[in-house]
């Protein structure tokens, strides 16, 4: 075997030498170096799973947050639609209320028109009466020639004024 060995090149007693300090530099790597350096592998592997874990952690709250956060924005936009609706409705109800208002504000001014128009009607009236009557008895002065005493006046003018309107009020009435 020695033949062989040689034959290749090889010294045995290198090759002896080799192989104990090969197995020495085992050993001494299996226990000084391979602990820590698989415990160091160990902690880094935790390291990364815990990171992994906490960035899926990390992500399902981001889904969370932002199922929630389109509730909430859902939310936002059902409460403003019922907000612009009960601003549409009050402004309806303000708008009809105004209109009722001016209803009532107009009713009440054309009532009061119509007041003064027949209190200016009767003023208008009192007063042709009032002149009718100078003029019945200015007439029956001229006539008879005498003037008449007060309450003689006062009877020839209310039956002079009472002719002349029972002369209006009649259907055949022609303006002259």
């Amino acid at each position: 075997m020695g033949d062989l060995l040689s034959q290749f090149g090889i010294d045995w007693r290198l090759f002896v030498a080799q192989l104990l300090n090969f197995l020495i530099l085992l050993w001494i790597l299996r226990r000084f170096v391979y602990p820590p350096l698989v415990k160091l592998l160990r902690e880094r592997r935790g390291q990364i799973e815990r990171g992994v874990a906490e960035a899926e952690e990390a992500s399902q709250a981001l889904a969370r947050a932002r199922a929630e956060a389109d509730a909430m924005r859902r939310e936002a936009e059902v409460n403003a639609q019922q907000i612009v609706a009960e601003a549409l409705r009050t402004a309806e109800e303000h708008r009809h209320a105004a209109v009722l208002k001016a209803k009532d504000e107009s009713a009440a001014v054309v009532a009061e028109a119509k007041r003064r128009l027949a209190d200016e009607g009767r003023a208008a009236v009192a007063a042709a009466e009032s002149r009718l009557a100078e003029l019945v008895v200015a007439a029956t002065e001229q006539v008879v020639g005498v003037a008449l005493a007060e309450p003689q006046q006062r009877k020839v003018a209310e039956a002079a004024i009472a002719r002349a309107v029972a002369e209006l009020d009649s259907p055949n009435f022609q303006p002259r």
